[in-house]
């Protein structure tokens, strides 16, 4: 349980412990009207749930009421922080904005284990960045109980002065026992749009700022050759108001970052790996631009990489980052020098990002810029992007990006473009079609993370979700997913094409069957010889079926069986029976 944190209220308080005791709790706006989202059936969930939110002078405060008799089984799995948290938990999903484009996610389990993550591009998580904020758990005979306090300097928001603000939020549970999830609003992050269609809620505001300056100092004594090192540095966080807020950071320590798990990549397109440095994770989320096929534009792996004169991973010397707000625009700046930059061995970084709401309507800029002198390189990029949400079934995307590089002598320009439109009419059907085109001359790796140039490509999407089975049928919902791929690179060539038929069904009793076929063309692999020519590819079908079950008592189970085939290999076939 989280150290106890009093949130004030004119003459009262809200002590976080997990009592959801205080008169000012009736005060607060109350969410009861909870429907089933995974299986996606929107039924009235098996056991109630209601939450309760207000704006107080600490921050947001948020009760959770957990209606779960004694006679249903308790999950309570303790999980380091950040690690996904099985059997019984609720979330908290905010949007400070409410304008479709950054969302915060808090997890609490009934363990008292917590996860904290952002969500961008309406779905993509990422639990790497670690707010700050307060939770609390009590049980009773009947029911659990959850407490959170969200301080208002976590992350930045425009128009933190106004008296009150528009949120965006959904809240939701787990039922550990069969995994059922229930939420204040039908809808799932399964679905291509999910944070721009949160329901908005108005709460009261306050005006809070936080000022925080960490030194460190650590010294490396070799005993056995008896050398000493002593490194020093700090970081720096003022956060004045929600609507500018700065991070900066002198030699930073990052020794005590988790580790990147251990990956053996013998293919052509290089490994993405997520960043878990404070610094680079705090409000990263207004730079997260991601580009088709599994791309981004500002990569921060990059800075503090290898070196460019191969002698191990370069160092950082100094960084900083502002975030913030005004007359309508939101803006942020990022700029990092590694260490012997002044003697042409290290590299700068810099990027900015600029977005304008108006309405329906989104749009924005970014540029990025990296000097790298050992190797006489200069990468600039610029992008522009634009998002329309018409209303609750519409939404259209689109971005144009240039990228400048020059090197010595020689100068390289090339662009991506790329639109997407996802349509969620009313009913069970989701549909999103995207068409992309990567120039072959492309290459935004100072920066950012490219899997590959030299691509045109288009997608579609299509899913159904089917929940209409009589009672006392094993299945409780199925979902359905028809995906096909299409794409050609510059020459002409045809990359293998993929059409991908994929039934997820949720059981009742809580166990999931997932089916997945996946026809691949032949084609060319244009990447495989690492520029010495293209390679023909023969068609290679693929075939998966998955069984996962919830946590009954101390035990779950995984288990899959698949056909599958790599290159030009015969395929082959292979399964994996788990318990955990």
């Amino acid at each position: 349980m989280a150290a106890l944190t009093a949130a004030s209220i004119g003459h009262a308080e809200i002590v976080i412990d997990g009592v959801v005791d205080e008169p000012e709790w009736q005060q607060a706006q109350l969410f009861n009207e909870f429907v089933v989202t995974q299986p996606f059936t929107r039924a009235r969930p098996d056991h109630p749930c209601e939450a309760r939110m207000l704006g107080t002078p600490a921050g947001i405060a948020v009760a959770f009421v957990v209606t779960q008799p004694r006679d249903v089984p308790r999950q309570r799995a303790q999980t380091p922080r950040d690690a996904d948290i099985p059997g019984d938990r609720v979330n908290l999903f905010i949007d400070l904005n409410a304008d479709g484009v950054t969302a915060y996610n808090f997890t609490v389990g009934l363990s008292g284990a917590v996860q904290d993550a952002t969500l961008t591009n309406e779905n993509q998580y990422s639990p790497d960045w670690d707010g700050e904020w307060q939770h609390a758990v009590r049980e009773e005979e009947d029911r659990w109980t959850v407490e959170m306090l969200i301080p208002w300097s976590t992350a930045a928001m425009h128009d933190s002065k106004s008296e009150t603000r528009t949120v965006a939020v959904i809240f939701d549970r787990v039922l550990g026992a069969n995994s059922q999830r229930s939420a204040s609003a039908a809808e799932t992050f399964l679905h291509a749009r999910f944070v721009s269609n949160f329901p908005p809620v108005q709460i009261a505001q306050f005006a809070q700022s936080e000022f925080q300056l960490e030194p460190y100092l650590s010294v490396l004594n070799d005993l056995r050759g008896g050398d000493a090192e002593a490194k020093t540095g700090m970081d720096l966080f003022w956060k004045p108001s929600g609507d500018f807020q700065l991070a900066a950071t002198l030699h930073p320590d990052f020794g005590q970052v988790e580790s990147d798990e251990l990956v053996v990549n013998f293919d052509a397109i290089e490994t993405f790996f997520s960043d878990k440095r404070p610094f680079f994770t705090e409000n990263q989320g207004f730079f997260d631009l991601p580009t088709p096929n599994g791309g981004q534009l500002i990569y921060t792996r990059r800075i503090g990489a290898a070196r460019d004169d191969g002698d191990g991973a370069a160092s950082v010397d100094a960084a900083v980052k502002v975030i913030g707000s005004a007359h309508g625009f939101n803006y942020g700046a990022l700029s990092a020098l590694e260490s012997d930059y002044s003697d042409d061995l290290g590299r700068a970084f810099y990027a900015q990002r600029l977005t304008y709401p108006s309405g329906p309507f989104t749009v924005g800029y970014v540029g990025t810029y990296v000097d790298r002198p050992l190797l006489v390189r200069q990468a600039c990029v610029n992008g522009l992007d634009l998002s329309w949400r018409r209303d609750a079934h519409l939404a259209i995307k689109g971005q144009l990006v240039q990228s400048d590089v020059r090197q010595s002598s020689q100068s390289t320009r090339d662009g991506m473009q790329w639109l997407s439109a996802d349509l969620t009419p009313p009913g069970q059907w989701r549909h999103q079609i995207e068409l992309s085109h990567f120039g072959k001359e492309l290459d935004f790796n100072d920066l950012g993370f490219l899997p590959r140039a030299d691509l045109n490509r288009l997608r579609v999407d299509n899913a159904y979700t089917d929940n209409n089975f009589r009672t006392g049928l094993p299945w409780e919902s199925v979902l359905w997913l028809l995906k096909t791929k299409i794409g050609y690179n510059d020459s002409g060539e045809r990359l293998p094409a993929e059409l991908t038929l994929n039934a997820i069904a949720t059981l009742r009793s809580g166990d999931d069957l997932a089916l997945y076929l996946i026809g691949r063309s032949a084609g060319v692999n244009d990447l495989i010889s690492r520029g010495n020519g293209s390679v023909q590819i023969p068609a290679r079908p693929q075939a998966q079926m998955v069984w996962t079950t919830p946590r009954r008592g101390d035990w779950s189970f995984f288990a899959t069986a698949a056909v599958s085939g790599e290159g030009l290999g015969k395929p082959v076939f292979f399964g994996v029976l788990q318990s955990t």
